[in-house]
């Protein structure tokens, strides 16, 4: 997904988002979503400290599934700013040191998905990737220009898990 992050800053904001779908046929659903989170591993390459976990917490969320939709819920368009459901600025972990991340980073949520779902998350630290300080899950933060911009804020999925 983000790739090796090896320049995470104290401060960074590092934006987090999910999307799901319902396959096949179905009859209108209501799913919620509760306290879904994005958890980052980092370590200290430079010393400073034994790292940790760099945790987004997003909002519980409740969606309503049209009966057959196929779409991915809340889009499944990963340069929308929609596809950002939070954010958080990075902690600091490595005692002003660089923290890094190159072994992903770990999806959690409840949901009430009976009949099985397809999630999917994502997470971007656009200042780790020379784009500059940027919270992407923010529309009223994130200038027009890089709302949309892959460079900036876009990130792809995850690998599709079915929950059931």
């Amino acid at each position: 997904m983000e790739g090796s992050l090896t320049q995470i800053l104290p401060g960074d904001w590092i934006s987090g988002g999910y999307d799901f779908t319902i396959p096949g046929s179905h009859p209108q659903r209501t799913v919620t979503v509760t306290n879904p989170t994005v958890t980052l591993p980092v370590y200290c390459p430079q010393g400073g400290g034994s790292g940790g976990n760099i945790v987004i917490n997003l909002p519980s969320a409740t969606y309503i599934d049209s009966a057959n939709n196929s779409n991915w819920l809340p889009t499944g368009d990963q340069n929308s700013v929609l596809s950002w459901e939070g954010a958080v600025q990075a902690p600091n972990l490595c005692g002003g040191q660089p923290m890094a991340n190159q072994s992903g980073a770990i999806y959690s949520a409840t949901t009430n998905t009976q009949g099985g779902a397809n999630f999917r998350f994502k997470y971007r630290d656009p200042n780790a990737k020379g784009k500059g300080n940027v919270d992407c899950a923010d529309p009223n933060w994130v200038p027009i220009s890089q709302r949309n911009d892959a460079a900036t804020c876009g990130a792809s999925w995850s690998q599709t898990v079915t929950c059931q």
